[in-house]
């Protein structure tokens, strides 16, 4: 069992599936994605220039410091946040950060996702 899901029979509740796709893609995803490189990313930049990208992946890590289970979590998803924030003001795009969150976060969903299919 992986930490932070209850060990619950999820084979066949395609409803729950669905449910748990959508919320991760636009709830979490698109909301996350809108705010921290659609609106607050662009008012960094004012601020911090070119380094804005830095303090937005700093900020953001330390967003989700709830979510980590151990300080090492928070450091190996350091350089990610970086990265995210990086190609996201350098590219203009909240696009990028979407695929790219969406990509991470549906490998670290894997596990849950392959219950549904047993």
């Amino acid at each position: 069992m992986q930490a932070g899901f209850p060990e619950i029979a999820l084979s066949g509740r395609w409803g729950v599936f669905l449910w748990l796709v959508f919320s991760l893609t636009v709830l979490n995803i698109g909301g996350e994605e809108l705010l921290w490189r659609g609106i607050i990313l662009p008012r960094q930049e004012v601020v911090f220039g070119r380094w804005a990208w830095a303090v937005n992946g700093i900020l953001w890590n330390l967003f989700h410091a709830g979510r980590y289970d151990t300080l090492g979590f928070m450091v190996i998803f350091f350089p990610l946040t970086l990265t995210l924030a990086y190609v996201a003001q350098r590219t203009r795009s909240t696009w990028s950060g979407i695929v790219m969150h969406l990509t991470f976060n549906t490998i670290g969903s894997l596990p849950v996702f392959l219950r549904f299919f047993h």
